[in-house]
């Protein structure tokens, strides 16, 4: 015969206090009023508050809970394993093309691999996450921020990036510019000057576009119209450009099939060359 009486000492008012006092105690002593700027933190206010508990003797045991846990640990039995996995649900996740993904508003840096993809990103007790390939391989583990993002975070690889592009940058104008001096020489250097202090930085595209002039004009032809420019103290390459329009450009003599003499071949042939035999019902 089954009772319909609930065992002694479940889900009553006065067993469910001593359940909920721990947090309770914990909401007063700690929780309340409190502010912090990273989980650390938070960490190590109630580690200090734990340890400080754990020292205090007990009202009815007359000994506090680390000396008690001393005596008690032999005799406690071994925890049962459980999947991690188990414990934390995943969600998808788009890749930005940049290499972001959004969580609880803020973006987080993943590797740029995985860019216009789906990850899996795991909550671990709203703390922290794990990000995880479609294949169930862990890519990244980062923690939540707890305040709003003002900017976008760095991204490592963008920082790389970044720093290839300035290298190669920065040798391509070294080139520009030794090709320049190269060509035209003290000119080249004179108006190099000059150009620097007139458009700037913007002074690389000014050497591109005069240094494609001298294969239609030639070196010698661009180097007069470099040096009436450095007398007219015009730096730009539109003021190369309109001095060389009166020049004659080095262009190749186009092929001409119309100019060629071809040997004059007297060829003949019989009509019946022409001729084909007419299949019957054709």
């Amino acid at each position: 015969m089954v009772s319909g009486r609930r065992p002694a000492g479940k889900d009553r008012a006065r067993t469910k206090g001593k359940a909920e006092r721990p947090f309770y105690y914990i909401q007063e002593h700690l929780l309340r009023g409190l502010q912090v700027k990273s989980f650390q933190e938070f960490e190590e206010k109630i580690t200090v508050l734990r340890d400080e508990y754990n020292q205090r003797p007990h009202s009815k045991l007359k000994e506090s809970p680390e000396e008690r846990f001393k005596r008690e640990k032999d005799h406690l039995r071994p925890l049962v394993f459980v999947e991690p996995t188990v414990l934390h649900s995943r969600e998808p996740k788009k890749v930005s093309n940049d290499g972001y993904i959004s969580c609880a508003g803020n973006l987080y840096p993943v590797p740029m691999r995985f860019c216009l993809k789906t990850v899996w990103v795991e909550s671990i007790y709203g703390r922290r996450f794990r990000v995880y390939d479609e294949k169930g391989v862990l890519v990244s583990e980062q923690e939540f921020n707890l305040q709003k993002q003002k900017e976008r975070p760095s991204h490592p690889e963008h920082e790389e990036i970044n720093k290839s592009y300035q290298e190669k940058k920065v040798m391509v104008r070294s080139t520009l510019v030794e090709k320049f001096t190269a060509f035209f020489g003290e000119t080249g250097h004179l108006y190099l000057r000059g150009l620097k202090n007139q458009v700037g930085t913007n002074l690389y595209w000014h050497l591109k576009e005069i240094l494609q002039y001298k294969e239609l004009y030639g070196v010698e032809v661009v180097t007069v119209a470099i040096q009436e420019c450095l007398y007219l103290s015009a730096y730009h390459k539109n003021s190369v450009k309109r001095l060389l329009e009166g020049s004659h450009p080095n262009t190749p003599v186009e092929f001409n099939p119309a100019t060629i003499n071809f040997p004059r071949v007297n060829i003949k042939r019989e009509l019946s060359f022409y001729s084909r035999e007419v299949l019957f019902g054709e």
